[in-house]
């Protein structure tokens, strides 16, 4: 009887490394890009921290600030690559352009808003 819980805990210790490195790559910031500055039509000039091609979403950091921008559509080098409704309203909507760490040309049309 004794070997058989010895076993099962030289089995526990061993997997016991692996429970944290899969908890470990699931850190979101393993799935970003560098930020990037765009320049917007509302006159905010700021760096862009957005996901990459595992990690699309519709919003993106604001890098040097405490805002996001929440991205209704999204083309990169001029190839529309999403055009999501978000809140409805384009009362407050800006064009933010720039050009992301590998080369591409992004054309984002959203709304900033305060991160809470």
């Amino acid at each position: 009887m004794k070997a058989p819980l010895r076993m099962l805990a030289v089995i526990a210790a061993a997997l016991a490394p692996l429970v944290v490195t899969s908890t470990a790559t699931a850190d979101p910031s393993h799935n970003t890009f560098p930020p990037f500055r765009v320049y917007c039509t509302s006159g905010d000039s700021f760096l862009l921290s957005t996901g990459d091609i595992h990690n699309r979403s519709t919003q993106a950091f604001v890098a040097d600030g405490t805002d996001i921008l929440v991205i209704r559509t999204l083309s990169i080098d001029g190839t529309l690559a999403f055009s999501r409704a978000a809140g409805g309203s384009t009362r407050n909507s800006t064009t933010c352009t720039g050009t992301d760490s590998v080369g591409e040309t992004i054309l984002a049309t959203g709304f900033i808003t305060p991160r809470i």
